[in-house]
């Protein structure tokens, strides 16, 4: 998973700062979502013109198109995160028993491509 930090994004008060990235590859949006959809579509392009116009937050042009933006974030900005489990299997049967034990509920375990067939029954009340 991709990810980014939003100081590293430039818009129109940071974009004197930004001329230092024309020519160089990266997002452009006009919301964090529209950057984060970008990314995760791996559309980029490189930084072509800068338009510092206090009037309008269109101020940064990709040399793809000739649309303008209010965000640029640079690609090398952009960061892989490793995504974090939410879940983890039960160490030891015991455990499995003492967590399903609590809930108070019966359950089958089948393998995985043929459900039809139950090898093993479990009723935990106790």
């Amino acid at each position: 998973m991709k990810t980014f930090d939003r100081k590293d994004v430039f818009t129109l008060v940071t974009a004197e700062e930004a001329k230092d990235y024309i020519g160089i590859k990266g997002y452009f949006g006009d919301s964090f979502e529209e950057l984060e959809d970008d990314i995760r579509k791996a559309n980029n392009a490189e930084l072509a013109e800068i338009f510092p116009n206090q009037e309008t937050n269109i101020v940064f042009r990709p040399s793809r198109s000739s649309a303008c933006y209010g965000l640029f974030l640079p690609a090398s900005k952009v960061k892989e995160v490793e995504k974090e489990k939410k879940w983890r299997a039960f160490r030891t049967f015991e455990e499995f028993v003492l967590v399903v034990g609590l809930i108070g509920c019966n359950v089958r375990f089948r393998f995985k491509d043929d459900i039809s067939n139950e090898f093993f029954y479990f009723n935990s009340w106790f």
